[in-house]
């Protein structure tokens, strides 16, 4: 398993750069790999957003509560547990006129939550596609949890493309081809594991979707 550290040391490999150049030191470097792998997360939860499933309980007050800060995209939302009453998405602003809906209002982790009035529970289960949250990787010793460990070098390889090396122009064809067939071979490993059955046809929206 890469830690942070450890896939500094890979993207400082793939670029030339030593540990004592100014453009390779941990202050720089630490925000790339973070958004690097907050990229990759993304777009297994666009691709394959089964592998990247979870659910949770969300606590009501007032009939408003906040979503897991690793929520991507929420999937289903029912009252009390996963047996319950469905709710249905609706716009925020037409909550006051509709009834067993919800609205997710915020722009990123912990969204709002928010139900029509004739919902009266104290809590509601929602199923849900995970995102890299903002703690992820804030740490050298942390890993990428939510990218397989077999393709946790894709995180220094798509961090090695974000840099650009002054322009995407110039990024050495060897990286960008490397990371396109490492890319390629992780989101078909993940589709793979899934096994036969229908596939999402959903797009990966915050707020749309639903529960298989």
């Amino acid at each position: 398993m890469a830690t942070r550290a450890e896939i500094k040391r890979q993207l400082r490999a793939i670029v030339g750069l030593a540990s004592d150049d100014p453009l390779a030191s941990d202050d720089v470097l630490n925000p790339i790999v973070i958004a690097a792998n907050a990229q990759i997360v993304a777009e297994i939860a666009e691709t394959c957003p089964d592998a990247l499933s979870g659910t949770a309980t969300v606590t009501l007050t007032a009939g408003v509560g906040a979503t897991p800060a690793d929520t991507y995209q929420l999937r289903a939302v029912r009252e009390t547990d996963r047996y319950g009453s469905p709710l249905t998405p609706a716009p925020f602003p037409e909550l006051e006129d509709t009834s067993a809906a919800y609205a997710l209002t915020g722009i990123g982790p912990a969204f709002v939550l928010t139900v029509t009035e004739d919902v009266v529970v104290a809590a509601v289960w929602i199923a849900y596609t995970k995102g890299a949250p903002a703690a992820d990787l804030a740490a050298d010793t942390d890993s990428p949890t939510l990218i397989p460990l077999a393709f946790h070098d894709v995180v220094a390889l798509d961090a090695a493309y974000a840099m650009a090396l002054g322009g995407e122009q110039r990024v050495p064809p060897e990286i960008a081809g490397r990371l396109m067939d490492r890319k390629g071979r992780m989101m078909a490993y993940l589709d793979r594991a899934r096994g036969a059955g229908p596939s999402s046809r959903t797009r990966m929206v915050v707020g749309q979707g639903e529960w298989p």
